[in-house]
């Protein structure tokens, strides 16, 4: 049984994106997905996969592998936005689009974000305000698309050569100045 105070569950499957945007490696997950389905209908649980499908293309390419789950409102994406960053930068696809449209463009709802930022060479997960992602526009355009479910900070400062204890005080700061940038575009 699925618990009362679960509000979502989101996969983060191994996956490679081309430059059509067929997502490869995800669909292996939907068996797991219709399960989640069926198990959580009495609680509302949303549930869904990081990172797609970023736009119609990429549902379009995969609609009959998740035929099944697409038509349920609590399916969703889990966006994570240091990826975005990541993408906009090294993926011509994505690029081309840049970050408003490629937030504009995710066909389905996004149920959860990972927040972190980077300095577009890596996925460093470093503390909001501490790369070079431009967070007031993302709160912005999330705030367009009528956002307002679960926002996790993500951070792993060993990736850019920090402890955790060194950090703290950054995580926190970058919580407030992520609030404070969903408030203030709300």
């Amino acid at each position: 049984e699925i618990g009362r105070n679960l509000k979502s569950i989101s996969l983060d499957p191994t996956c490679k994106i081309d430059q059509n945007a067929h997502f490869f490696g995800s669909l292996n997950v939907m068996p797991i997905l219709s399960y989640l389905k069926e198990k959580s209908t009495e609680n509302d649980v949303l549930f869904g996969l990081e990172d797609f499908p970023l736009d119609e293309n990429a549902l379009k390419n995969n609609l009959k592998d998740m035929s099944k789950i697409i038509e349920c409102p609590r399916y969703g994406i889990l966006l994570d936005i240091g990826h975005s960053n990541l993408r906009t930068t090294d993926n011509e696809y994505f690029k081309a689009k840049g970050i408003e449209k490629y937030l504009t463009d995710i066909p389905v709802p996004i149920i959860e974000l990972h927040v972190h930022d980077n300095k577009k060479i890596g996925d460093w997960h470093m503390p909001p305000g501490r790369g070079n992602l431009d967070f007031a526009l993302v709160a912005k355009t999330l705030n367009k698309k009528k956002f307002n479910k679960i926002s996790t900070i993500e951070i792993a400062p060993t990736r850019y050569n920090s402890k955790p204890e060194n950090e703290r005080e950054a995580a926190i700061n970058g919580l407030r100045y992520w609030k404070s940038l969903l408030e203030r575009n709300n």
